[in-house]
């Protein structure tokens, strides 16, 4: 997979983060994942949006939706810089 469809797919996999289902969030937060450690979709135009729907999802009544989140934003963390992440999350507040 290219990185523009990549970009494309992760933006539509967003999407699903929020929903209230824990199935589908947790494929979603799995997908994201995916595409973090794979490195090929651009994370500048989704950044924002990904980590705002992650510490949303860290209050899930699920433990394995909240460790999912966790290695979602060491991916994250990994992929950008420490205080950019750190930045958006003290911004999303």
């Amino acid at each position: 997979m290219g990185e523009p469809a990549a970009t494309a797919f992760l933006g539509f996999v967003l999407r699903f983060i929020p929903d209230i289902n824990f199935k589908i969030s947790l494929a979603s937060i799995k997908i994201a994942t995916l595409l973090l450690q794979q490195d090929v979709a651009s994370l500048k135009p989704h950044f924002s949006a990904l980590l705002g729907h992650l510490v949303e999802k860290l209050s899930d009544s699920k433990q394995i939706v909240r460790d999912m989140v966790m290695d979602c934003c060491s991916n994250l963390i990994s992929r950008s810089k420490p205080l950019v992440f750190a930045n958006n999350i003290l911004s999303s507040l």
